[in-house]
């Protein structure tokens, strides 16, 4: 899961005991549908029914949304099981592009788990814990901040992301999937999952002084120059978290360019 929102400062725990018990639950679990691919823009939560299904994102990902505001991302291996008690009637979850599933039936899981004291103490606990999660999302969104809206963007290996001497209009984060930095035809770096680029150029709004190259298929996350001056003004550990990405991205970049100058890296 990407959140896009300041969350409670017990949220990552959360996740993490949650993929801890689904980790349980799941060898016990029969899937309807392995592999299932669904189309973009499918509805697999809006706010006035809860659906029969229960997914493991296999391929893909999924927006959550309150009152048409971006609050996460769910990710490939991320167990998506929203309902009205989570979730309340005003918030959807759908994909913006294609995405591949296992599915399981909502209610064949409920009589599984129902039948053995150890599973129902695991799914009571998921469910729980599941509710202190959108909580903490749903919670940061109530706050009156500017509606920062990134937008997803889907790159073909090989294709250009950020083209050097372009204007840095945009801030980027690497979803899935990763890229290469190169200067005038030289690889100086990586982007992986979950590593934010481009700042310096929206910040200053000056020329990109590197190509970004999508060594896979990548998904990114784009979010335009003037939503992320918002951003550094009103979300602290947001920006913090960037900074941090910025600066382990900024010593393997040196580690390179050193490498580099030096005749010893390819």
């Amino acid at each position: 899961m990407y959140t896009l929102n300041e969350t409670g400062p017990d949220f990552d725990s959360i996740r993490e005991e949650i993929e801890g018990v689904v980790a349980e639950l799941l060898p016990h679990l029969k899937i309807k549908t392995a592999g299932r691919k669904f189309p973009g823009e499918y509805p697999f939560y809006v706010g006035d029914a809860d659906k029969d299904s229960i997914f493991i994102l296999r391929e893909g990902n999924l927006r959550f949304e309150r009152n048409n505001r971006l609050l996460c991302f769910f990710e490939e291996g991320d167990f998506v099981a929203p309902d009205r008690v989570c979730c309340g009637y005003d918030c959807k979850l759908y994909s913006d592009f294609a995405v591949v599933v296992d599915e399981y039936d909502r209610n064949e899981i409920i009589t599984s788990v129902t039948s053995n004291s150890n599973l129902a103490g695991l799914w009571t606990r998921f469910l729980s814990l599941q509710i202190n999660m959108y909580g903490s999302l749903l919670g940061g969104a109530i706050r009156e901040e500017p509606n920062i809206s990134p937008y997803v963007c889907n790159f073909s290996e090989g294709e250009m992301i950020i083209e050097k001497g372009s204007i840095g209009d945009k801030v980027y984060t690497m979803l899935t999937g990763c890229a290469e930095v190169c200067v005038d035809g030289v690889r100086v770096g990586e982007i992986y999952a979950d590593e934010v680029f481009g700042v310096i150029g929206a910040l200053t709004g000056t020329p990109r002084t590197a190509s970004v190259i999508a060594r896979t298929d990548c998904t990114i996350l784009a979010l335009p120059r003037e939503h992320f001056q918002q951003l550094l003004e009103t979300r602290f550990a947001t920006v913090m978290s960037m900074i941090e990405s910025m600066a382990r991205a900024v010593v393997s970049l040196n580690s390179k360019v050193v490498k580099l100058s030096n005749g010893v890296y390819s």
